[in-house]
């Protein structure tokens, strides 16, 4: 199980730089471009591992509308602050929380369970979080 887990979180890896070797080599306006905003309640938050480092997959309850379905992001260490300079990002902690930001790529991170579980969403590129 030790090989598979380990096998498993090489793929990881190698798939999340390929992804993250295409995002380096696009202009900055055109990463932009390709994403959007976010912004809602924190439903659920899910530690996991992304080969940018621990990460956090979070669902969320849009803000827009209780009829709108959840959406779910991935907070990285390189998450940034929207902030001038950007700055690094503090994590969000808990259900309930209000965040809100910017997107960029898709993503995806899994739980260091026995058997892991591979979790998806987009890469929160800045994003702002309420203290409650």
């Amino acid at each position: 199980m030790h090989n598979l887990s380990h096998h498993l979180k090489q793929l990881s890896v190698a798939l999340t730089a390929v992804v993250i070797g295409i995002a380096l080599f696009m202009p900055t306006h055109t990463a932009e471009a390709l994403g959007g905003s976010f912004g809602g309640r924190i439903a659920i938050l899910t530690p996991c591992i992304s080969a940018l480092g621990p990460s956090i997959w979070v669902q969320l309850a849009p803000s827009a509308s209780p009829l709108l379905p959840p959406y779910e992001y991935i907070w990285t260490p390189e998450t940034l602050l929207n902030m001038v300079p950007p700055t690094p990002s503090i994590p969000p902690t808990h259900p309930g929380q209000e965040i809100m930001g910017n997107f960029d790529i898709p993503f995806f991170c899994f739980t260091p369970t026995t058997p892991p579980v591979f979790l998806y969403g987009l890469r929160m590129q800045f994003e702002n979080v309420s203290p409650a």
